[in-house]
């Protein structure tokens, strides 16, 4: 178990939009701690963490004992297991609790302050979230929604040079999304491509070749039974990106980078990119 986690950047909860980061690093803290079952809010009855030791009194050996001092030998022996018991029950206590302190420390700090009056009366960690996600979590639809809204702005290459990096994680980061929520038409080649009509704006020479050798494999995908590998939209970004790198080194990329202002498709129904006819 991990007693301390440095963090060198913090999200902040104000929207629905910022629910998924945030949560990913509330959810990465409490389980780098071991703490994680008695936080998670999609459990409708989670354990109770243990409760703070009480420290023994002498008169739980000898009632009419008022002080340490009060018992004879053969009691203060018995007396020394229950302060070895209770400094070792002390130990589980804060094991538990103070990693439990500091996620709740965290998320009062990293909610913006027009929500925190959705948190009166909130004592535990548990508690926070439950009431943050029941008005900030974004239902599927939503994030669909909203990814769609993101795929299409992807698909618009970035103005200059040194939003080219940051693209790219975006792609990465908004695809997985749109993967895990099971959107329609992630799992066939269509963001490949789109991905590749995007950055042929960027590097027409570069882009153009790498369009055709992507088809060169889907159609040899085709032609096999069951049907053989693709290469997969991460390892086209991981390509450009290192493309892209080699370009900023010999400062060839910048002359020949220009952004197109034509409108992109979405995965959802809209029209493709220029030179693709719909499935």
């Amino acid at each position: 178990m991990s007693s301390s986690t440095t963090y060198t950047s913090t999200c902040n909860l104000d929207k629905p939009v910022d629910w998924q980061a945030w949560f990913l690093v509330v959810q990465n803290r409490a389980q780098r701690a071991g703490v994680w079952k008695y936080v998670d809010p999609s459990v409708e009855n989670p354990p109770a963490p243990p409760e703070q030791p009480t420290y023994p009194a002498p008169s739980r050996i000898n009632p009419a004992a008022e002080t340490y001092y009060d018992l004879n030998p053969e009691e203060i022996q018995r007396y020394t297991v229950l302060q070895n018991a209770y400094r070792g029950d002390v130990a589980a206590y804060n094991q538990i609790q103070l990693p439990l302190n500091s996620i709740y420390d965290y998320i009062l700090s990293t909610v913006s302050k027009r929500n925190l009056v959705y948190l009166r009366g909130c004592s535990t960690p548990y508690s926070l979230l439950r009431a943050l996600r029941k008005r900030l979590a974004p239902t599927d639809r939503g994030r669909k929604l909203e990814l769609q809204k993101k795929l299409l702005e992807l698909y618009r290459p970035p103005t200059t040079e040194k939003q080219i990096d940051t693209w790219l994680q975006q792609w990465e980061t908004t695809c997985q999304e749109a993967k895990d929520l099971q959107m329609d038409k992630v799992n066939d080649p269509k963001p490949q491509r789109y991905f590749l009509a995007a950055i042929a704006q960027l590097a027409p020479i570069h882009g153009q070749y790498q369009q055709q050798r992507f088809e060169e494999v889907v159609e040899e995908a085709d032609r096999t039974s069951p049907p053989g590998h693709v290469t997969s939209l991460y390892d086209l970004i991981e390509q450009f990106r290192n493309w892209h790198h080699v370009q900023q080194a010999t400062g060839s990329l910048a002359a020949r980078n220009r952004l197109s202002s034509s409108a992109f498709a979405t995965f959802q129904g809209e029209q493709p990119p220029k030179g693709e006819t719909k499935a």
